[in-house]
């Protein structure tokens, strides 16, 4: 169980980045449009 932290850590932080992501590209869209 020692692991579990770890792995919702990485989670949160790939969400995290995964939001960015979206939300660079719908700007990005935004922009071009």
């Amino acid at each position: 169980m020692s692991g579990y932290p770890t792995t919702g850590r990485t989670y949160m932080t790939s969400t995290r980045i995964h939001i960015l992501i979206i939300t660079k590209f719908l700007v990005t869209c935004h922009i071009v449009s």
